[in-house]
């Protein structure tokens, strides 16, 4: 169900970002789910297949299984994460990624998925603290309105996080959703969190917000105790 949710997530993403690839928040989004799913990489005779057009030459990725394809001797399919997807890349000496070849044929350089897969390794190397009381009740506060009106939200944790390179916390909002959560709640409730939250901050404070799905927050679940919990009545 959890492959199936970021699949989605992730396909939403890309198409958002295809349809504007000016846009940065768009683009931030669609790199940060590109981290998070696996892809369906196509296979001839055990080996990857990759689609040459010139000097250019792509592995083929796809966002579900191209159970037409398979029906050809020699072909199969392998889902590969992040990466498992830079290495074969590396491999095969491929330009970048086609994803959905005859539907979509999106292409992300290759440069692209190693930048991502840098970020996610240097994102790894980061510490987590409780933040001074008197700020965090304010903030705390105001998360809590927004997130009562967004049943989806089971759950929100606010810490202070020390990222790699820097010498100051910043604070850190992790919000955990239902299974049912649809793609609109998990892009607007951020929104409004960082419309409503950042102008309460102190100057040259940020505010991160992520899910338990991400290392950050997956370590948030772990070690610390939830400032917010949906009651179920």
């Amino acid at each position: 169900m959890l492959t199936e949710q970021k699949t989605t997530e992730f396909l939403a993403a890309l198409d958002d970002f295809v349809a504007d690839i000016a846009d940065q928040t768009k683009a931030l989004r669609f790199y940060t789910c590109l981290g998070n799913v696996k892809l369906y990489v196509l296979l001839e005779y055990g080996y990857p297949k990759v689609k040459i057009n010139g000097d250019k030459k792509e592995l083929l990725v796809y966002t579900s299984e191209p159970t037409e394809l398979l029906k050809v001797d020699g072909l199969s399919t392998v889902a590969l994460g992040l990466d498992r997807l830079a290495q074969e890349l590396k491999n095969s000496a491929a330009s970048g990624l086609l994803v959905d070849e005859a539907t979509r044929n999106v292409s992300i350089p290759a440069d692209n998925v190693f930048y991502v897969q840098n970020l996610r390794k240097k994102a790894a190397d980061f510490k987590l603290k409780t933040m001074p009381e008197q700020l965090t009740l304010t903030l705390e506060n105001e998360i809590r309105r927004i997130v009562k009106a967004h049943p989806e939200v089971t759950s929100a944790w606010l810490l202070g996080i020390l990222l790699p390179g820097k010498n100051n916390y910043q604070y850190m909002v992790t919000l955990e959703y239902s299974l049912t959560a649809t793609n609109e709640v998990k892009q607007v409730t951020p929104k409004q969190i960082a419309e409503n939250v950042t102008p309460l901050l102190a100057d040259g404070q940020e505010l991160f917000i992520g899910t338990t799905e991400e290392l950050a927050g997956k370590k948030a679940k772990q070690e610390f105790a939830p400032f917010y919990i949906k009651l179920n009545f």
